[in-house]
């Protein structure tokens, strides 16, 4: 199967987010602690503290709906949300390396993104803030690669154990990404 037959995109909007630029706020903020707190490690992706969880669960739930559209495979959603975290980068941090979300072959993640007791069966990714500039994704598999310029509000299915990285982010803004590892059942 082609490599694009695997990525599966949905434009989902974000008219479901009751306050967008107050969540926007609150993940900048939480990523420039993140940052401050992990420095030495590298990780910018940071799992959402818990006053922030309760503004992206109507996100999860487009999410779950959305992924049993796809895939015919039930899903652990209290297992799925606690693995959930953002990504927010701008051109002064960014984060580009090769990276899937299978528990055999990579140990590197973070905890809070792979459990190796869980089946994470796919990851998605929804762009909440993507300014001009701010990249894209590119994925690989074999001998094969494609990079992807998605829209904010566009989000992204595809296989757990695919490779995949978000591109070089050159804009002074901040892009904000929510990945959920969806979890099966």
């Amino acid at each position: 199967m082609a490599l694009k037959d695997l990525i599966h995109i949905v434009h989902i909007g974000d008219d479901f987010f009751e306050n967008k630029e107050e969540l926007l706020r609150k993940m900048i903020i939480q990523s420039k602690w993140t940052v401050k707190q992990r420095y030495r490690t590298g990780f910018l992706a940071f799992a959402l503290t818990p006053n922030n969880t309760q503004y992206v669960e109507p996100l999860q739930r487009r999410v779950f709906d959305e992924c049993k559209k796809i895939y015919d495979i039930p899903i652990n959603e209290g297992r799925t949300k606690s693995g959930s975290y953002a990504l927010v980068t701008n051109k002064q941090h960014n984060a580009y390396t090769w990276h899937s979300h299978e528990t055999s072959k990579y140990d590197y993640q973070p905890s809070y993104t792979v459990n190796k007791s869980l089946h994470v069966f796919a990851s998605s990714v929804y762009y909440f803030a993507l300014p001009e500039g701010s990249g894209g994704i590119a994925f690989r598999k074999d001998d094969e690669e494609i990079e992807l310029m998605p829209k904010e509000g566009d989000l992204i299915f595809f296989p757990s154990d695919m490779l995949h990285s978000p591109l070089t982010n050159t804009c002074a803004d901040w892009r904000v990404s929510f990945n959920i590892n969806l979890v099966e059942k």
